[in-house]
């Protein structure tokens, strides 16, 4: 018995380093997995997409994926304003301010408006305080005109006195009356 276990014991170990062999062949025949280039394939697929989205988004107006249209209106001061402040019209938020830039007159604002809601273009504009905590809503005066406002034609703008520099106005009145009571 020991005569039969030892001849099959060198066919078993021949098999496995054949097998071996052929393992080493397939493997040699197969391309060098390198994670480099893995990262350089993901970086590349991942600036195609951002260039795309990037010339799609540059290339296009957003305001017509969401249904906007522009107005402008030049004011003499922005100050306190900021992008994404509200446009309200009859106290209804139909849109937000989104860009400014300094003119001659002033500073001209650019108001992105819902397409659902017109605003006349012989409208007029007023800046005035959202509140204590800061902040500016737009408030659009309708007009007559049955013709939609747009970049072309600028709204005419004023901006109200907000309630800080009304009560600065208060108390400097009040200072006159005391001096002259005392």
């Amino acid at each position: 018995m020991k005569a039969a276990g030892s001849t099959l014991e060198p066919q078993a170990r021949k098999s496995k380093e054949e097998s071996r062999v052929h393992e080493g062949e397939l493997l040699a025949a197969l391309p060098a997995r390198s994670a480099n280039r893995e990262v350089k394939v993901g970086l590349f697929v991942m600036l195609g997409i951002a260039a795309f989205l990037i010339g799609l988004f540059t290339l296009t107006d957003v305001g017509t994926f969401r249904g906007r249209y522009y107005a402008t209106t030049v004011i003499d001061n922005a100050g306190g304003m900021r992008s994404g402040d509200p446009v309200q019209m009859r106290g209804v938020n139909i849109g937000r301010v989104t860009e400014f830039q300094m003119v001659p007159e002033g500073v001209a604002v650019t108001l992105e408006v819902y397409n659902r809601y017109g605003v006349p273009e012989d409208s007029r504009v007023s800046v005035r305080s959202a509140g204590l905590l800061g902040g500016m809503i737009v408030e659009v005066e309708p007009g007559e005109s049955t013709e939609r406002a747009s970049l072309a034609n600028v709204l005419p703008g004023t901006i109200e006195s907000d309630i800080m520099s009304s009560a600065g106005d208060l108390s400097t009145q009040a200072e006159d009356v005391l001096g002259r009571v005392t």
